[in-house]
């Protein structure tokens, strides 16, 4: 049995176990010290996606991309290197992500105080890796697994992750559709939340991919019609807190690109109204509409 069919399936005395995961994994060190747990609180979740395959490891990424697709069709199960990296003149303290010597990543930034990994040391992880080809080269996205136990993916070989904005924005709205349902069927305390958050029976959790694609399309005034019903919704489930500003955000570049001032600056202050005054001093909102109204002015 493989590698990787004992860490995913098999009987329980053939899966590997974290010793023998880093026994496998050449770049792992002995800096980890003796009975090491990668987590040390459930505070952080086991399956973490890794970050900057696009963007700031894309060089290193997109030569694992290349590889994937030319040797396993795109898709691969694998064992992958956790550093913890100390902070420089260059980046923060980081918790790298490496695979067969090539930096592909790091984990999400808060994830770096919340793993038992001293700074300078390794460890063997599972890692999952996804190569598609685009219009703009080779794309790797990859996941990391921190938990002891056998790795439980999101995706397979025969489900890939989204690529393209288009099916990233579908994926977003899929699963925002999903977990409204979900909270409306067990009913409760949750689903009363996702009810006061609803307008016109749409949960503006499930706008962001729509309002985003209209965007994409120029289709600008359904945008904002769409964000809109995604304000009211907010301020409907803020009750004692701010509402969520994404949406109001959305509505001002909207009415700026429109060039309609007064509506844009009416929608940034129609958030402030809804803000509880100790959330509304140094908010994004707050910094928008001041420099609308410039120096001096409020509203």
């Amino acid at each position: 049995m493989g590698l990787f069919s004992r860490l995913l399936g098999g009987q329980t005395g053939d899966r590997l176990s974290r010793e023998e995961i880093l026994l496998v994994a050449p770049e792992a060190s002995d800096a980890r010290g003796p009975g090491l747990s990668v987590i040390s609180t459930d505070e952080v979740a086991k399956l973490q996606q890794v970050v900057g395959p696009t963007t700031f490891c894309r060089p290193h990424a997109q030569q694992v991309a290349l590889a994937l697709l030319r040797d396993h069709d795109g898709y691969l199960e694998d064992v992958g290197t956790l550093e913890h990296v100390a902070a420089d003149d260059q980046r923060p303290e980081a918790l790298d992500v490496i695979y067969q010597g090539h930096w592909i990543g790091a984990l999400a930034g808060h994830a770096t105080d919340r793993v038992n990994l001293p700074i300078g040391a390794q460890v063997g992880i599972p890692v999952q890796l996804c190569a598609a080809q685009t219009a703009k080269g080779p794309r790797l996205d990859a996941w990391a697994w921190l938990g002891d136990d056998a790795p439980q993916w999101e995706y397979s070989a025969e489900h890939r992750p989204p690529v393209t904005a288009k099916e990233r924005s579908g994926e977003t709205a899929f699963r925002a559709r999903t977990m409204v349902r979900e909270a409306l069927v067990e009913g409760g305390q949750r689903g009363e939340d996702f009810v006061a958050g609803s307008e016109h029976g749409i949960h503006y959790l499930e706008t962001v991919g729509p309002i985003e694609q209209l965007k994409r399309e120029g289709q600008l005034e359904a945008a904002l019609k769409l964000c809109y019903i995604a304000i009211e919704g907010a301020e409907g489930d803020a009750r004692f807190g701010e509402p969520a500003p994404w949406y109001t955000i959305q509505a001002a570049i909207i009415h700026r690109k429109l060039k309609q001032r007064e509506e844009e600056i009416a929608v940034l202050q129609r958030w402030l109204d809804h803000c509880p005054a100790e959330d509304r001093e140094g908010s994004g909102v707050e910094k928008r509409l001041a420099k609308l109204l410039g120096p001096g002015r409020s509203s």
